[in-house]
């Protein structure tokens, strides 16, 4: 979600994915797409005003190296040591170091729903019933995602229609 706001407030993105999600991120207008497997990221010849890690297999040290000097490196999956480290680097470097956390809600879901549902594409790989969470959990770090996995009670309805892929 994070890249199709981007690009709807006009930003130029690069998205780096596996090659199973080259052609979902052609789809959703990405500027520049990147297989990892195939170009190593030391090789962009570029510098960005943000970094977005969604996956935490990014540190932060080798996200400085594709980073302008007063950009902001986000990571939505820190482990405890990376927030500490966080804390440090913000202290002394321009180039800042942000932990997304987020407390979802079905309100922030609606709210969301009520200002993108027209244009935002939501990306569910697939949905397992929370009775199965430890299949989905065994599944996702095996093969990976594209888009968000998704555990659900048994008896709630998805604020969102997803695009399922």
């Amino acid at each position: 979600m994070l890249t199709q706001i981007a690009k709807r407030r006009g930003a130029a993105v690069t998205a780096v994915v596996s090659a199973r999600g080259v052609d979902l991120a052609h789809q959703l207008g990405i500027d520049v797409v990147v297989d990892y497997r195939k170009v190593s990221l030391s090789a962009l010849n570029r510098r960005f005003d943000m970094v977005v890690d969604r996956s935490d297999k990014l540190p932060f040290a080798a996200a400085k190296a594709l980073m302008k000097p007063s950009s902001v490196y986000v990571n939505a999956n820190p482990a405890p040591a990376a927030m500490a480290a966080g804390f440090l680097n913000n202290l002394a470097s321009g180039r800042k170091r942000k932990i997304l956390m987020m407390k979802e809600s079905q309100a922030r879901f609606a709210t969301l729903h009520d200002h993108a549902s027209d244009w935002l594409q939501v990306i569910v790989s697939k949905t397992f019933p929370m009775a199965d969470f430890k299949a989905a959990y065994t599944e996702v770090k095996a093969k990976g995602s594209i888009g968000q996995g998704s555990l659900y009670p048994l008896r709630s309805q998805s604020p969102f229609d997803p695009l399922r892929v």
